[in-house]
């Protein structure tokens, strides 16, 4: 008989309560960015990021400075301006650098500044505007007084070109002249329906771009021109460079080099259409995306190329551990951070993806498998990522994969409500009679579940056989932590919260499970991470937040902390949380319990025979050192039937099953520091 299986399950615990122990630090990590902004002046371009200010010199290669600007910035020369909300002081803060970035001073806003929508700098001050009060308020002493002033229009965009302030309504355009003053209409002529997008200039030339056409002018707006083109509704659509002028159409790439007379495509794919911001720096067009991160125009390859070498927040999808390393599925690509050494690969030999890699899975035999959105096939290598192999499925069994998984070598397939497993690779498919609500299998106690509202799927042997429970809740969605299962549920479409641990008996956590997490919503599953420690049930709800359920108290509350994820895993006293990069934060004090777990096909503390069985089932133990608190038997539905405590247990633990109905069953022992659970059939 193989020895006891004692594995030291982590559970998160700090000591005392409070939730100062967070503390997240990005781990400089994969390449790329997320909704990036990007700005230039003579000597640098520049994307701001809640964590970090990136810079180029080249274009080509970027700097991490460790600042914390926001995306509402603007360059002047070598001064750098942006506003941040302080919410310390509960006032805006202007924060100013006269050496592109290095060095920051703060100057606190006057209380009038509640919010700003633009900000802009000239030789005659600086500029903010709030739209929702339709004032703009002038600095001319680097932000140590401020002055209202009077637009003549509602607005909504504010720019500058040639020293001059452009203001941009729906409907209209007025620009100052270079001293800040004398306001003119530079309006062209638009349909009444027809709304200004986006505008530039340049010296007495004007480009105005609508959803129906692009206007241009030559002398200061006298006289226009119409391209007629479908521009859609886009902010940030024409930009210049140099003397050309490039037109962002949807899915086409437009340029002109007689300032919007004659528009050539240069480029018309899915990334032109997922383009964000661009500016023109040293004659180069760069532009960010929503989850890609920079590109650069390159005449020679006539292509939009990655421009990512040195950004370090990329955006990330899913998370996956295997082989020391944590596995990211990102916008851009594939990436992984080897635990050991705290540092990012490069992005690993995959195609760009259209939309983004949206689930990844690994295991600790170097097998790596990640899907890409909405696509009915999946990259599969065996070697670490170093080689990957395209594997594509029948389209007569499923259009698109929901999500694939990793159990030891055997690989499960979602897709259109069902579950597909694959024991060769996935050379071949086998259907399984099962339906989800949650498309994960949860690893918990040397065993897997998958959750299907009011069954509940388990496996013993990895996903080879699986049988089925009927529990007593209604379960949307399935986590594991520690030695908790938790099971986020509904009522009449609100959110509750349950958690056992042995998946038989459920228990109620708190009233007011945040509203916010709507499990009747369609949500990615793995948005989710549940925890406790020695004081609190945790739960990190992805975007909307973190929150935290004390010991002894009834109510959940939210942990005011920023940064917030979309995905999380645990390894080594250390949550990883993906979003915008991945931030880690190491456990502070924790605890170590040991936990006797039994796998079913190495040693059993106790064994049940016959099994099946009709009459009688005896509990035989195989470690009689262990103190027998109670023996209690469960239906297939988690009913607790039966207890019989350790005085009233014979010898050998005869227990009559006579009366039972044929079925699956449970038997709980409950020895004094750990419980076991196996299951027997009544015939």
């Amino acid at each position: 008989m193989k020895s006891l299986l004692r594995v030291l399950l982590v559970i998160l615990a700090f000591s005392n309560i409070s939730f100062s122990q967070f503390e997240w630090d990005h781990t400089s990590g994969p390449l790329g960015s997320l909704f990036s902004s990007i700005y230039s002046n003579e000597k640098y371009a520049f994307v701001p990021t809640s964590d970090f200010l990136f810079r180029t010199a080249d274009g080509i290669e970027w700097e991490k400075l460790d600042h914390k600007v926001t995306y509402l910035m603007c360059t002047y020369h070598d001064t750098l301006l942006s506003v941040l909300n302080n919410g310390v002081l509960n006032a805006m803060t202007l924060k100013l650098s006269y050496d592109n970035g290095q060095t920051w001073i703060s100057k606190l806003l006057p209380a009038e500044i509640t919010n700003a929508d633009d900000i802009v700098m000239t030789s005659h001050g600086i500029y903010i505007a709030q739209g929702i009060s339709d004032q703009i308020f002038q600095s001319i002493d680097l932000g140590e007084t401020w002055d209202p002033i009077d637009i003549p229009i509602q607005f909504y965009e504010m720019t500058v070109f040639d020293n001059r302030i452009y203001i941009k309504s729906s409907s209209h355009v007025i620009r100052s002249d270079s001293n800040g003053e004398n306001w003119e209409e530079i309006t062209p002529p638009i349909h009444p329906q027809e709304y200004i997008d986006d505008l530039t200039a340049k010296d007495s030339h004007l480009i105005f771009s609508s959803e129906r056409g692009i206007y241009t002018s030559h002398d200061h707006g006298l006289n226009w021109n119409k391209y007629q083109t479908n521009a859609g509704n886009g902010n940030d659509v024409l930009t210049l460079v140099g003397n050309d002028v490039y037109a962002q159409v949807v899915y086409d790439l437009l340029r002109s080099s007689d300032f919007g007379e004659n528009w050539d495509t240069i480029s018309s794919s899915d990334l032109v259409l997922d383009l964000l911001n661009h500016t023109g720096f040293k004659n180069m067009l760069l532009s960010t995306t929503s989850n890609k991160g920079v590109f650069k125009w390159d005449d020679e390859k006539e292509a939009l190329v990655e421009n990512n070498t040195g950004l370090s927040k990329g955006y990330i999808y899913d998370l996956s551990y295997g082989a020391g390393k944590i596995w990211a599925a990102c916008g851009n690509g594939v990436f992984a951070y080897d635990v050991s050494s705290a540092t990012w690969s490069n992005k690993f030999n995959l195609p760009l993806p259209e939309h983004e890699y949206e689930y990844i899975t690994a295991n600790d035999h170097g097998w790596v498998i990640t899907s890409v959105f909405g696509r009915s096939y999946f990259y599969f290598s065996e070697d670490y990522g170093s080689t990957w192999d395209t594997i594509r499925t029948s389209s007569n069994q499923f259009h698109s994969i929901d999500r694939i998984q990793l159990v030891e070598d055997y690989l499960f397939l979602f897709a259109d409500h069902s579950v597909f497993r694959s024991i060769n690779k996935g050379i071949s498919w086998e259907y399984l009679p099962m339906e989800y609500q949650d498309r994960r299998i949860v690893p918990f106690k040397n065993r897997h579940y998958l959750a299907d509202f009011d069954k509940l799927y388990f496996t013993i042997d990895n996903g080879l056989t699986w049988h089925t429970s009927f529990p007593t809740i209604k379960i949307r969605s399935l986590y594991s932590s520690g030695d908790l299962l938790y099971a986020v549920s509904d009522s009449a479409g609100n959110p509750a919260l349950y958690y056992s641990d042995d998946a038989l008996l459920w228990n109620y956590s708190a009233d007011n499970f945040p509203e916010e997490y709507n499990p009747s919503y369609p949500y990615k599953p793995s948005s989710a991470f549940f925890f406790r420690d020695e004081h609190n049930h945790y739960a990190f709800l992805g975007w909307h937040g973190h929150y935290v359920w004390p010991a002894g108290e009834t109510t959940w509350s939210k942990i005011n902390q920023a940064p917030t994820g979309n995905h999380y895993l645990i390894n080594d006293n250390t949550i990883y949380m993906g979003g915008g990069g991945m931030y880690k934060s190491a456990l502070e004090n924790p605890f170590i319990t040991e936990v006797d777990e039994i796998n079913d096909f190495t040693e059993d503390i106790f064994s049940i025979s016959p099994n099946p069985a009709g009459k009688f089932i005896e509990i035989k133990p195989e470690n009689v050192s262990l103190n027998l608190h109670s023996i209690q038997i469960y239906s297939a539905h988690g009913i607790l039937i039966k207890t019989i405590p350790s005085y009233e247990a014979s010898p050998t633990n005869l227990i009559s099953i006579d009366q039972l109905s044929a079925g699956l069953y449970y038997v709980r022992v409950n020895y004094t520091n750990h419980n076991v659970v196996k299951s027997f059939i009544k015939i």
